[in-house]
């Protein structure tokens, strides 16, 4: 399940509404066995250090969309390789920060993880699908005049 701290949530918006400048994302793996909070900030996760990791630039050109029920931006799945045998090192989710700003946007625990890389040619792939949906309205009705 995807994690969106409460600061990003404003950022978000404010990018939403032009009221802030866009920017790129970055995709980032973490390593450290962190349960993902919404007052977490990008301080919270430690990057892993095997052979040929870096953090990965996402364009908001590369993004798709299926349009329905519920709206879901989808992303080409993105592959971290291992690129000499190492110490093992387990991978516990990912996140995304701003690529200007280093801000976290949302971060993702995998289900299934943690993902131990030791060996060269060792992959991780991450699905990148986000979806928003709104909780039930709880409040009154307003109406226009």
């Amino acid at each position: 399940m995807i994690i969106v701290p409460m600061f990003s949530e404003r950022a978000m918006l404010a990018k939403v509404l032009n009221r802030e400048p866009q920017e790129d994302l970055i995709l980032r793996l973490y390593r450290n066995d962190w349960r993902p909070s919404r007052t977490d900030t990008a301080g919270k996760y430690t990057e892993p250090g095997f052979a040929g990791y870096a953090g990965l630039r996402v364009l908001g050109s590369e993004w798709n969309f299926e349009v329905g029920e519920i709206t879901t931006a989808i992303h080409d799945d993105v592959t971290f390789k291992c690129g000499k045998h190492q110490e093992p090192e387990p991978v516990f989710g990912y996140y995304m920060t701003g690529s200007d700003s280093g801000a976290l946007y949302w971060v993702e625990r995998f289900d299934d993880g943690p993902y131990v890389v030791r060996n060269a040619g060792d992959k991780i792939n991450v699905c990148l699908r986000v979806s928003l949906t709104q909780p039930p309205y709880l409040g009154r009705t307003l109406t226009g005049r």
